[in-house]
């Protein structure tokens, strides 16, 4: 791997651990939506790291998810699938948390520690892989 893409690695990995912590400050302080918002983000963060160790750079969320399924999940099932329902979930919780007119999520906060749970154990699996390479 260049050393460029190297860098690029590391600083996605540093902008996911800075967005799960955004998301933990803001579940402390009420804030679910942007928490919902943070723990989608620290996801994307963690593939996008993924990405740049396989030299595959994109901006496009789905297109990033559908790599991260095909390549990790199916190919070369390195990532058990729940990872991927992780991903996809934190994808449509933000997703409406985003961009719904309610002043609040439809989760309940139990639901939404669990997913601040889930974003955790995905963020360690990937960083757990990636830690060889970096």
């Amino acid at each position: 791997m260049e050393e460029y893409n190297r860098v690029l690695l590391r600083n996605c990995l540093t902008k996911s651990l800075e967005a799960f912590n955004d998301a933990k400050f803001n579940f402390e302080n009420n804030r679910f939506k942007v928490t919902l918002n943070r723990i989608y983000y620290s996801i994307f963060y963690s593939v996008m790291a993924l990405g740049y160790k396989e030299n595959f750079i994109t901006s496009k969320h789905k297109r990033l998810m559908g790599w991260f399924n095909k390549i990790y999940i199916h190919e070369n099932n390195i990532f058990d699938e729940r990872l991927m329902k992780i991903y996809q979930k934190s994808f449509n919780d933000r997703q409406e948390a985003d961009y719904t007119v309610s002043d609040t999520s439809n989760l309940s906060r139990d639901e939404i520690e669990l997913a601040l749970n889930d974003a955790e154990l995905f963020n360690n699996e990937i960083k757990k892989y990636l830690d060889k390479f970096i």
